[in-house]
Parts: C-alpha cells; sequence; structure tokens
C-alpha cells in the first residue's frame, strides 16, 4: 500500500535523512540566523529546492509533545513557503520557546529569507 502525497505533503526530497547530510550543512555553514531559542543554519545546495532537517532535543525540551509541537511547527512552516532557496536547512531548538512555536519559527525562517538575500542577493 502506498500513500499518495497530497498538496500539504512533506516528501523525502524535502527532507534532510541522513547524519552526512547534517553533517555537511553544520560544519560547512553558508549562513547561521538565531531567534530567541532556535538557530537555523543553511548551506546552499545542488538541487532546485530547499531541504530542511531538524534537532529538537531532550534537553531542550523534556516533554515528547513539546518536542512535536516544536516539529510541527517548523515542519508546517517550510512547507508554506514557496520562496525559499535552494539549500539544506537545518533548525536547532536549544531550549523552551518563550513565545508561541509558531511566532518563533515565523519570525526565523523571514530572518533566515532577509540574511540569505543580503548575502547572495537571490531567493
Amino acid at each position: 500500500m502506498s500513500a499518495s502525497l497530497g498538496p500539504n505533503a512533506f516528501p523525502r526530497s524535502n527532507r534532510l535523512l541522513k547524519p552526512a547530510e547534517y553533517r555537511i550543512t553544520l560544519n560547512q555553514a553558508d549562513l547561521r540566523v538565531s531567534v530567541g531559542s532556535m538557530w537555523i543554519i543553511a548551506r546552499a545546495n545542488q538541487r532546485n529546492h530547499a531541504r530542511l532537517g531538524m534537532i529538537v532535543g531532550r534537553r531542550a525540551q523534556r516533554r515528547a509533545v513539546d518536542r512535536n509541537l516544536t516539529k510541527r511547527s517548523i515542519r508546517e512552516t517550510f512547507r508554506q513557503l514557496i520562496d525559499l532557496p535552494a539549500a539544506d536547512i537545518v533548525v536547532q531548538v536549544h531550549s523552551a520557546p518563550r513565545k508561541p512555536v509558531v511566532l518563533e519559527v515565523e519570525k526565523l525562517f523571514a530572518r533566515l529569507e532577509s540574511k540569505w538575500l543580503q548575502n547572495t542577493g537571490e531567493v
């Protein structure tokens, strides 16, 4: 049985899947942006679309329900943004967000887009 991908899908091609992909992005980042308790680390890729990876550890958020909400918010914001650069993007959560998670994530991606535009001149 194969599940069909709907309009709000998050296909494997849009995700960082392997530890090596995370390592390369984290070690060879073109851009680092932080807002509150979250970081975005981005690196240009050779694909024609952005890929997302998330690091939300137990030290940052003790309860699994909080970690899952954070990851859901990050994925949903990523899916809704159509103007993201062709980059590998890792969102790392360092501590529990003080604001509602959705607001902090949206602000984080907005800063990524503006910084990327300043550094490269393209979106």
